[in-house]
């Protein structure tokens, strides 16, 4: 029985018959040539078998041809150079021409991917074939309803400008999303891959990374909230939100601007959190509760504010999983470059970077070690942010401004202890698992009732340049005029 994977695939034997319609290779040295040729472009270790029936001997050939990368464009290239005029050549290198990729990856890689697939579940596959393919995406009805019809459909379409296949970006996607057994081989699979495809990986650019998922695997529903301080009047403060009801296209919906004391904006908050929750009520997705706030107000302890009626004690950061992002950073252009480089090496997993303040030379330490080392994407500081720090002056202001996207701290000088005794297991978890790692702290606080306990002081700031908000045509909060 035929191998279901490799159902649709251009077969051997129509490369077969379509070199027997070259005559000359139907001679013994000729054969013997065009073996030469191709030694030349696939190595001196390509040596097919040899058999007295020419037809037989070029299925050795096409089967040799086909255990190679472009092994098959390689046979054609050889066959044009003997004789580029041969209606029966030029038909020969249509056809290898009208491959997919599919096709021209070998059976053999083709069946080992299929292999690895076996045990993953389909409805992810088919979130991921959508997610890397975006609009191009048409999946038909599963003809077998397995995992492999969701790959054999995205082997079908041609690479990308930068040359990647789809199928590679697939495979590392889902790699991202595996269990660390099946992402090494999946992760294997690809990288052997590359070489030949003269591609370096991994293939997962900014704009086609793995789904942020929860841990079912049904994605996150985003609420963003920015909170800046009115540079007119010290205990005012505007408030600006914006809603994302998931889907693969980043079209956050803003909602009306609201303004007040610090004390109105936390009710503000409740309410907007209220509201989400009661839209999103059937909603499978877990909500993402995002603060976008500028550097001077990173110090609020927004995942302690609570949730709806105030005479129920939910807090934010227990009740759903609160990030911070930078609004400084997001508004400067010029700083994106480094933070979208960074964002890139996240899903590498590169081990966190502690800032230590054991010198009076650790702010430059700390600068000078993150422009040397472009792989820094998880910072953790061991003490708490300096309130009173003169702008850019701190260790928080430096590793955004050097464009890092996931910062770890303690706000409370009587945690912190504690938490250096915790970060340690926080960031052992990787990025993938920074946040459920943060929140399980933030519920273990509230679960004792303990004030000092540090799940009640840790802040996580989680930038993701993917996922901007349109500033630039906004105003910032009003300043005051400067006399000249």
């Amino acid at each position: 029985m035929r191998d279901q994977g490799l159902q649709g695939r251009i077969s051997i034997e129509q490369v077969v018959d379509a070199l027997q319609e070259v005559q000359f290779l139907h001679q013994r040295d000729e054969r013997g040539l065009l073996l030469e040729l191709l030694r030349d472009m696939l190595g001196p270790s390509f040596d097919p078998a040899e058999y007295t029936r020419a037809r037989l001997h070029l299925y050795s050939i096409v089967m040799a041809c086909d255990r190679e990368h472009d092994g098959l464009r390689a046979l054609a290239d050889a066959v044009r150079q003997l004789d580029p005029e041969l209606p029966a050549v030029k038909h020969l290198v249509d056809l290898v021409d009208s491959m997919s990729p599919r096709d021209l990856l070998p059976a053999v890689e083709h069946r080992q991917l299929v292999a690895l697939l076996e045990g993953c579940s389909v409805s992810m596959l088919e979130e991921l074939y959508r997610e890397v393919l975006g609009p191009a995406a048409d999946l038909p009805e599963r003809r077998h309803g397995s995992a492999v019809d969701v790959v054999s459909q995205l082997e079908q379409h041609n690479a990308r400008a930068d040359g990647v296949p789809p199928i590679l970006v697939f495979v590392e996607r889902l790699a991202a999303v595996s269990d660390e057994v099946l992402a090494a081989r999946l992760r294997a699979w690809a990288g052997h891959q590359a070489p030949p495809m003269e591609l370096a990986a991994p293939f997962v650019e900014p704009s086609a990374r793995p789904p942020e998922g929860s841990p079912d695997g049904t994605g996150r529903l985003y609420l963003v909230i920015q909170i800046e301080q009115d540079q007119l009047e010290d205990d005012r403060y505007l408030l600006s939100h914006w809603r994302h009801s998931g889907g693969t296209d980043w079209q956050p919906v803003r909602g009306p601007d609201r303004s007040g004391p610090l004390a109105r904006i936390r009710r503000d908050v409740a309410e907007l959190v209220e509201q989400a929750e009661d839209d999103w009520r059937l909603r499978p997705e877990r909500i993402q509760l995002e603060f976008l706030l500028p550097r001077d107000l990173m110090h609020l302890p927004v995942d302690q504010w609570l949730a709806g009626d105030d005479s129920v004690e939910r807090r934010l950061g227990v009740e759903f999983e609160v990030v911070l992002r930078c609004l400084d950073r997001m508004r400067n252009r010029a700083w994106h470059r480094n933070w979208w480089q960074r964002w890139r090496k996240l899903p590498g997993g590169a081990p966190a970077h502690w800032c230590r303040q054991d010198s009076d030379r650790y702010l430059s330490e700390l600068a000078a070690t993150l422009a040397d080392q472009k792989e820094i994407c998880v910072v953790v500081l061991d003490h708490c942010v300096d309130r009173t720090a003169e702008p850019g002056q701190d260790a928080l202001a430096i590793a955004l401004r050097a464009g890092v996207p996931v910062i770890l701290w303690c706000r409370d000088p009587k945690a912190l202890e504690d938490f250096l005794t915790v970060a340690d297991t926080l960031v052992a978890a990787g990025p993938g698992g920074l946040r459920a790692t943060t929140g399980k702290l933030r519920n273990e606080a509230q679960r004792i009732g303990l004030p000092e306990h540090c799940g009640a002081h840790v802040s996580l700031l989680w930038d993701d340049p993917e996922r901007l908000i349109e500033l630039y045509d906004q105003p910032a909060a009003p300043r005051p005029e400067v006399a000249t």
